[in-house]
């Protein structure tokens, strides 16, 4: 009996899987975001978005904690030349420079340079 439970268990969370998986490739992952790591110097929970929209303007360099979490938005949906967020306002490749001298706190740009 302890047998054949495992078994369902196992395959319950492999479909599980499964599902999560078609998700993220039918364009449903976007509504997935709550991984979260820690980063070593902060220990700041860190946002993961699984798929990123880039169809219509979605995301503002408000959104981004990290210069590099908004270069990355800019190079998966097409670099400066299909900046549909703005976040390379000067198109010069790189995306909220902003952000390299400083952090957003409730919308409020905190310069630490």
């Amino acid at each position: 009996m302890n047998k054949k439970v495992g078994v369902i268990l196992l395959s319950m969370i492999v479909c599980i899987f499964l599902i999560a998986v078609l998700a993220v490739r039918s364009g449903l992952g976007s509504v997935i975001t709550s991984v979260s790591f820690f980063e070593e110097k902060s220990q700041k929970p860190q946002l993961i978005v699984l798929s990123t929209v880039c169809d219509r303007n979605f995301y503002d360099c408000k959104d981004f904690e990290r210069q590099a979490d908004a270069q990355n938005v800019l190079e998966t949906c097409g670099g400066a030349v299909n900046d549909v967020h703005m976040l390379d306002r000067d198109n010069d490749g790189t995306a909220c420079e902003i952000l390299l001298y400083g952090v957003y706190e409730d919308s409020t740009f905190i310069n630490q340079k």
